[in-house]
């Protein structure tokens, strides 16, 4: 009988050994995971921050692009605003060129023509001999 009992007392110190290995297999495993979950954790964070960031910096280069788009949309609105002006300024003053234009040229035909008629008679006085 004694030695069922120290071959029940030898079996109880195995297993209690093996639950004490074991149990430190678990203490090292949860020590693992918890600085891994940390580990994550701080990953996550550090993802987040950077998206965030980079959210932050597209939001403000989207706010300029569009600042810059309003801007020189004000600028083509001013520009056509004076090219219209400047049409409208100019249409007046090719009218009275080509009006000009046409009095000169009436004036030029007038004088050529004035111009030949004295050759024309001053070649005939000096064909009959006469001289002013």
């Amino acid at each position: 009988m004694e030695s069922h009992l120290n071959l029940a007392l030898c079996s109880l110190e195995i297993t209690q050994n093996q639950v004490k290995d074991q149990s430190k297999q678990i203490e090292q495993l949860t020590s693992i995971f918890k600085d891994q979950l940390q580990q994550l954790i701080n990953q996550s964070q550090q993802l987040n921050d950077h998206l965030m960031a980079k959210d932050l910096n597209h939001s403000q280069q989207n706010e300029r692009l569009m600042s810059s788009l309003n801007d020189q949309s004000q600028q083509i609105a001013i520009l056509t605003s004076t090219v219209q002006c400047l049409v409208q300024q100019v249409e007046p003053l090719t009218s009275q060129a080509r009006y000009q234009a046409a009095m000169v040229d009436q004036t030029a035909t007038k004088q050529t023509k004035d111009q030949t008629n004295k050759i024309g008679a001053t070649n005939a006085n000096v064909k009959e001999g006469k001289f002013l």
